[in-house]
């Protein structure tokens, strides 16, 4: 079966070919040249998802029995300060895909997050009532609606804090706690935001068992421990070898954010657990993973 990924190029994108590149024939996308040196079999094609016509020509052209969108604008300030290029990605793009993919009748899989929840109860399960603070995460929830709306089939990835090793290296928690602390200076974190942190190999870990399986609606998958920003920066000194005593706790609002950050986030994760059979990890396989992963 075909396999089409957007948003090859990024983390998840990334890992999702190398998790199924033994299963299924993969068609990478991404909006520019290809950047990653690794999986060279790999069919690739440059397409944004904002472009409807393209879209729609590289879908035909292709005929994918799955299509995966791991593509989206992220940056949350970003996205609070640019709100018109937010709602054209993350909406938008995702009405050019699964309007297509449902004419062709293939399954779409939609990369979602917790931001679509305030963060006042958090972690939250796959029924809560989503109520998002920030532009980023009214887009999201809105392009969760447009896949349901679509009428095409899906399944929906909730996911939250992804953390791996991308090739070439990604912006990321994990990098810039690496980076600061291996030049020796001091970095302040936030000990009031709680997530549990996802190891990008085993969302798509994830991913491919939902293809596996033909599952559909919406799922949770996020990492096992619960725990605020300042800890898991902690985890990641100890792990790699780095001073701890270089890193200081610092509240939200000491910040001044443009995106309200929700600070009790997260999510629960029995659905996909026990509906498909996964084992849920927690930061120290990720940390470890990370660490024998060898660099490119």
């Amino acid at each position: 079966m075909k396999v089409m990924v957007f948003g090859a190029n990024g983390l998840v994108g990334q890992k999702l070919i190398m998790e199924m590149n033994s299963s299924y024939e993969i068609i990478a996308v991404g909006i520019g040249a290809k950047t990653f040196d690794g999986e060279q079999n790999i069919e690739y094609h440059r397409a944004d998802i904002t472009d409807s016509a393209r879209i729609n020509e590289l879908l035909r052209e292709v005929q994918p029995g799955v299509v995966v969108n791991a593509a989206a604008y992220t940056d949350v300030d970003g996205c609070e300060a640019n709100k018109e290029k937010c709602w054209k990605v993350n909406v938008e793009g995702v009405e050019n895909i699964a309007r297509v993919a449902r004419l062709l009748n293939a399954k779409l899989i939609h990369i979602s997050t917790d931001y679509v929840f305030d963060g006042k109860n958090g972690p939250y399960p796959e029924e809560y009532q989503p109520s998002p603070t920030t532009y980023y995460g009214k887009s999201k929830l809105a392009s969760e609606n447009v896949v349901i709306g679509s009428k095409v089939r899906y399944a929906i990835i909730r996911t939250n804090v992804v953390y791996g090793k991308a090739y070439p290296a990604k912006a990321s928690f994990v990098r810039w706690v690496t980076e600061e602390l291996s030049a020796g200076r001091k970095i302040s974190v936030v000990n009031d935001q709680f997530n549990n942190p996802t190891f990008a190999n085993d969302l798509a870990a994830c991913i491919l068992r939902i293809i596996q399986l033909d599952a559909e609606g919406l799922y949770n998958y996020a990492g096992a421990d619960y725990v605020n920003r300042f800890v898991f920066a902690q985890m990641i000194a100890e792990k790699f070898g780095y001073s701890p005593n270089l890193i200081f706790p610092i509240k939200t609002k000491d910040l001044g954010q443009l995106a309200k950050r929700p600070k009790n986030g997260g999510l629960k994760t029995e659905k996909a657990r026990d509906r498909l059979g996964l084992k849920i990890l927690g930061i120290d396989h990720g940390l470890e993973m990370m660490s024998q992963e060898a660099d490119r």
